[in-house]
């Protein structure tokens, strides 16, 4: 991961949305190396649940930022990858993520390799597979619900609480 100095003092979640140059015609509904973007949303509240993380949103295209929030309430960075002058500015965001969202996307694995915090993805994908600070979505999502519903955890939420907290740079950034 990239050294603290050279990154930001307060804590930010990256979201990677896969689009550019796989969209289709539905945000919910990408190609196959994409997380869904009401997926995405809904990881992005889970961990906002647990701590107090700005946002930013990596994707390409202008109208993506328009999509996202019609999703999300909260307030948000758009990194555009066609606005882009060079690639050192996207590889130190994810390098800097105290938490990264993403699908089965190289790029997205990458930014996972240089970030070596909490990541969430398809943690079935044998891009992830290997990858022991890879938590899998869809039991974050799936423990997420339950305990909602129930008011009981599965492994999946505790494991991720405890990797967040961890992850922050001083304890006030999370909820106990």
């Amino acid at each position: 991961s990239m050294p603290n100095s050279h990154c930001p003092n307060e804590p930010y979640l990256t979201f990677h949305f896969r689009w550019g140059d796989v969209k289709t015609n539905d945000y919910d509904h990408p190609n196959a190396r994409a997380l869904p973007m009401a997926v995405g949303v809904d990881l992005v509240n889970v961990i906002q649940n647990i701590c107090n993380f700005s946002v930013k949103l990596m994707s390409e295209g202008q109208d993506v930022s328009g999509a996202f929030s019609t999703h999300f309430s909260g307030s948000f960075e758009y990194i555009d990858g066609l606005q882009a002058k060079n690639l050192t500015n996207f590889l130190r965001i994810f390098a800097c993520s105290t938490a990264l969202i993403g699908g089965d996307s190289s790029f997205t694995v990458l930014g996972a390799l240089l970030s070596q915090r909490v990541v969430l993805a398809p943690k079935a994908s044998i891009k992830y597979s290997s990858l022991e600070f890879v938590h899998d979505y869809k039991e974050i999502l799936g423990g997420s619900k339950a305990s909602a519903r129930t008011g009981t955890h599965n492994e999946a939420m505790p494991k991720l609480e405890h990797a967040l907290r961890a992850a922050a740079p001083s304890e006030h950034w999370c909820r106990r």
